[in-house]
């Protein structure tokens, strides 16, 4: 009968835990459909936009920085606190008609999203941890279900006539009501709990490098597949609106499947596969000129790389110890989300220098260094 009832406990702490992923998801695909008529609202150019969306990722730098040690310290409690004040920078978005308001509304969202983002993953790696169960890219496969069903009823919405006004808080009240769920992560705390300050050691370094790696290919994929499937590859709207589609569907599957995998090989050799087999899409996507092979080109890349995040957390939450994998995977985070950053204006800056073609042929070059790379992680 305990059995049973831990079972039960397990099951709904999982369940919890997968909403908080999907809605995290369900509003970056929203957000993601919107940019055309926020783009229009603040009266932006496509360069301005590009540099104003950073201050995302700045704000998220810092929120990720303050949120590690608050998450190991209070652990699943942060996650109600964390997604009401994410809820509550959502709607701001709909005011700001001219781009320095616009920017500050970017930075706290940012912070926020930030800090979430930290929450989730590090109440998931103490799961992982005190059950020794891999869920981890369970979590992250729900994050990218989460885009791929929000970002076309967003677009579906658009074509009716809702704006970022309609939507955002249609947003804001679905993170509220997934919040007011968490409190039911109940997660028992372990008995040789650390206080200790998380340094940035050699080997989170490494993790964040590699996680880096993998998601400048992925915001680099996002960013330009659509560009290059229409313009190079001579593709309609609709084929090249099939990019970011096909990146986000094949993203699912690999995640999906990481927690199978995972129980098969190693760390280090799955993402070592990542690297090799998103060396094998990427450059089947620059240099093709096929729409056709290209899309293939993109799913084969979603593939192998939807694993690395997800593994790279849960060696971090691992490599920190007990009480304290928020915080390394605060540290982790935090260099990986440079990857983000540096990713599209990476691919953009070469191609203005050369080429579309040689400039997605970074992706590339991240993706064998990712291969690289792996045969460094701890095991």
């Amino acid at each position: 009968m305990r059995q049973r009832a831990d079972e039960r406990t397990r099951v709904g702490i999982v369940a919890r835990l997968w909403a908080a992923f999907g809605i995290f998801g369900v509003f970056w695909g929203g957000w993601g459909a919107l940019l055309p008529d926020v783009q229009r609202q603040v009266s932006a150019t496509d360069a301005t936009l590009g540099r104003a969306l950073l201050f995302i990722a700045l704000g998220a730098i810092g929120g990720m920085l303050l949120a590690g040690r608050v998450a190991d310290r209070f652990r699943a409690r942060t996650l109600l606190p964390g997604a009401l004040a994410f809820a509550v920078t959502i709607p701001p978005l709909i005011l700001p008609s001219s781009l320095p308001t616009f920017l500050v509304a970017l930075t706290v969202m940012g912070a926020a999203s930030g800090a979430y983002d930290v929450f989730i993953n590090g109440s998931a790696s103490v799961y992982e941890t005190i059950y020794d169960a891999k869920i981890m890219g369970g979590m992250h496969a729900l994050f990218s279900a989460g885009v791929l069903v929000s970002s076309p009823l967003v677009g579906v919405a658009r074509q009716m006539g809702a704006g970022p006004a309609e939507v955002l808080p249609v947003l804001a009240v679905l993170v509220v009501i997934v919040g007011l769920f968490l409190p039911g992560v109940d997660l028992p705390t372990s008995t040789h709990e650390s206080r200790a300050r998380v340094r940035l050691t050699p080997q989170l370094m490494l993790l964040g490098t590699l996680c880096a790696l993998a998601f400048l290919i992925e915001d680099g994929l996002l960013s330009w597949s659509a560009i290059h499937l229409e313009r190079t590859l001579g593709g309609n709207e609709i084929v090249g609106g099939l990019g970011p589609g096909v990146l986000a569907g094949s993203m699912v599957a690999g995640r999906a499947l990481t927690q199978a995998v995972s129980r098969r090989f190693s760390e280090r050799q799955l993402i070592g596969a990542s690297g090799l087999f998103g060396t094998a899409g990427a450059t089947v996507f620059a240099l093709t000129s096929s729409a056709t092979l290209g899309l293939a080109g993109i799913a084969l890349t979603g593939l192998a790389i939807s694993v690395v995040a997800p593994l790279i957390f849960g060696v971090a939450g691992r490599v920190g110890g007990p009480g304290r994998q928020a915080s390394s995977i605060a540290r982790v985070s935090t260099i990986a989300y440079f990857g983000f950053v540096v990713g599209p204006a990476l691919v953009g800056g070469v191609a203005g220098a050369a080429s579309l073609p040689v400039g997605l042929l970074v992706m590339t070059a991240a993706a064998l260094l990712l291969a690289a790379g792996s045969r460094l992680m701890p095991v």
